[in-house]
């Protein structure tokens, strides 16, 4: 009966201690993983705070100039006369890229020796200015001939909550990251408004989002993504224990 009780007290010492070693290695598994995100997040923020402003200014981008465009249109009016139309948008400015906040960053993983790590980051208020024209040109049948109407105008475009994707991925033993990826996850909430001192009934913003998100990609795709580079290769990651 001895022996029976001093096995049974074995087993149960076994297994306690195997539960136990289950429980440990769970912890010290997730500690790890935290660990590997907060390091992912310090370094993220570090690129945005301290390195992405003076890669921007590099790039002119603290005050980045827009690309000029202009609208036309023709239309004849019920007069039997023909209406041409059209539209200048020039010394367009965008600013606030260097008002950029870290979101979420996954859980870093490992191929081929080499540690990625995919995060969000959110711009919470772009704005684009533009000085404009408008110019009207109606032909008339009549001794008047020609009528021209033209005034200045002033355009504000605001884009809210712009969310990008980037990943970087780094070599442990080199610690010199890369940008792998940059997506323009979402141009956010834009709103077109625009003031003149004349007296209009002519919408001027007519065309003017889709030429705008023409040139907001390429600004993303093309210098943006430049001046993130620099900052992304700026700081180790990941760095040694």
């Amino acid at each position: 009966m001895l022996f029976l009780v001093a096995v049974a007290a074995v087993l149960l010492t076994k297994t306690n201690m195997r539960f136990l070693t289950v429980i440990f290695l769970a912890l010290a598994f997730t500690c790890s993983i935290g660990n590997k995100l907060d390091d992912a997040n310090s370094y993220l923020d570090e690129v945005l705070i301290d390195y992405l402003p003076s890669a921007l200014e590099a790039e002119s981008l603290i005050a980045y100039e827009m690309p000029n465009f202009s609208h036309n249109h023709q239309e004849r009016t019920s007069d039997g006369a023909v209406l041409n139309t059209k539209i200048f948008y020039w010394a367009g400015s965008l600013t606030g890229l260097q008002n950029v906040l870290r979101g979420k960053c996954e859980e870093p993983t490992w191929s081929s020796g080499n540690v990625s790590v995919v995060c969000r980051i959110f711009f919470a208020d772009l704005q684009t200015e533009y000085k404009g024209r408008f110019q009207s040109i109606k032909g008339l049948d009549n001794p008047f001939g020609v009528h021209v109407r033209q005034f200045d105008f002033n355009l504000l475009i605001v884009a809210r909550q712009v969310e990008v994707e980037l990943e970087v991925t780094s070599s442990p033993r080199l610690q010199i990251p890369s940008l792998k990826q940059l997506n323009l996850v979402s141009r956010g909430d834009v709103s077109i408004t625009f003031h003149t001192e004349a007296s209009l009934s002519e919408d001027v913003t007519e065309g003017v989002e889709h030429r705008y998100n023409e040139f907001f990609d390429d600004l993303f795709s093309g210098p943006f993504k430049t001046a993130l580079e620099t900052a992304v290769a700026s700081v180790r990651y990941p760095k040694s224990q």
